[in-house]
């Protein structure tokens, strides 16, 4: 198959919907791969081959104005594709500016099926955000061209059950596949036992930003023992405000910022780690919730969004509740305190992955999805 994939960032733009598309087109090479996207700097080509696709960027250069023209002239650069060689089959990851553009080179060219993939972790009513927040004005100009891209998708894969729901609440009828993220089992792998020290070390590896909560675990701190630390890999917004919070609360010495890491540093913190945490208040799936698990770090996490997908509390992790750092102390105490619990949540979870989250059975099962794709008949 040739196909034409649309996403709104690609290499070296790296989250996990980047990720999948590398992972999954790594695994069929026997496909022709393109993806389109916004160039968002002006020191990447317009075209490249990038681990074996060939990417093409369309934009000017600049972030915010490239994601704005992205479904007008990714939608035009596909156009062009088509009248080269015939496109087999449309491939959207997420609901956003990019699959935008699918939408719109569906309605063009509509004999070509149109799966879109959902990995939101933010819920839907966050994308009032391009509107300075009006709920009003995210309905009357941003919903609609939301729901359109379900309009015109003929499949919907999604990575978890909450996102299967999200896409019905979207109004799409057609069929709903669960294609779920994976990990990298050659490199997510444990390390050696951490020489003990006196300290329990968590972990977390977020964006900082609301939704990940990171303001609830140094909060938490407060409750636990003075051995417990926290080492925060990630960068955001509100990292000015959590370093204050920390400074406030007197944890100075038990916090580290390490701000973004790639995967080979991140792997070395995970592996100096006891526990790894992330009381989320919204999650598509959470990838880094799966590497830990790999890499047999006990987690604590919310059971909000995809994460009961693969989370059971005393089994495969334990849970705590959104916004409640009283709880997550709990939790962490929950791990700490009874060795045999943590032993076994580690082997269960470990399992499961090895099991379930392997990135060579889920680029089979999309491939599946993409050959399986069929046109709904819709009118255009």
């Amino acid at each position: 198959m040739k196909i034409l994939v649309f996403s709104t960032a690609y290499y070296p733009f790296v989250g996990g919907a980047e990720v999948a598309i590398k992972e999954i087109s790594d695994r069929l090479p026997e496909h022709e791969w393109h993806v389109i996207t916004a160039r968002m700097s002006r020191s990447l080509p317009k075209m490249e081959r990038v681990f074996g696709v060939t990417v093409h960027r369309v934009g000017v250069g600049f972030k915010t104005v490239d994601k704005f023209l992205l479904p007008f002239l990714g939608a035009r650069t596909a156009r062009s594709l088509a009248r080269s060689g015939s496109i087999d089959r449309i491939w959207g990851m997420m609901a956003s500016q990019g699959s935008l553009g699918a939408a719109f080179f569906k309605r063009s060219v509509p004999t070509v099926p149109f799966v879109l993939t959902l990995q939101e972790g933010d819920e839907e009513a966050y994308l009032a955000r391009y509107v300075g927040g009006s709920q009003i004005l995210y309905k009357l100009f941003i919903r609609p061209w939301y729901r359109y891209i379900f309009k015109k998708a003929d499949r919907v894969t999604v990575i978890s059950r909450y996102l299967g729901d999200r896409a019905r609440a979207a109004l799409f009828s057609g069929p709903v596949d669960l294609v779920p993220n994976a990990v990298d089992l050659a490199r997510f792998t444990p390390g050696a036992e951490r020489t003990p020290d006196g300290r329990t070390v968590l972990v977390t590896t977020s964006r900082l930003v609301e939704k990940n909560a990171v303001g609830d675990i140094i909060a938490a701190l407060v409750l636990l023992p003075k051995s417990v630390h926290l080492s925060v890999i990630g960068e955001g917004p509100l990292g000015s405000a959590l370093r204050q919070q920390v400074q406030v609360l007197g944890l100075s010495d038990r916090v580290v910022f390490h701000g973004h890491k790639e995967h080979a540093e991140m792997i070395i913190l995970l592996r100096q780690a006891d526990i790894f945490i992330r009381p989320s208040l919204s999650e598509g799936l959470g990838i880094s919730f799966l590497e830990a698990m790999a890499m047999r770090l006990p987690v604590v996490a919310t059971l909000v969004g995809g994460i009961p997908d693969f989370l059971a509390d005393g089994v495969t992790g334990v849970a705590c509740k959104p916004h409640d750092p009283a709880s997550i102390a709990m939790a962490v105490e929950r791990l700490t305190g009874d060795s045999a619990l943590r032993e076994r949540i580690i082997e269960n979870a470990q399992q499961m992955i090895q099991d379930r989250y392997d990135w060579n059975s889920i680029a089979r099962e999309m491939e599946k999805s993409l050959e399986e794709a069929t046109l709904l008949g819709r009118s255009v």
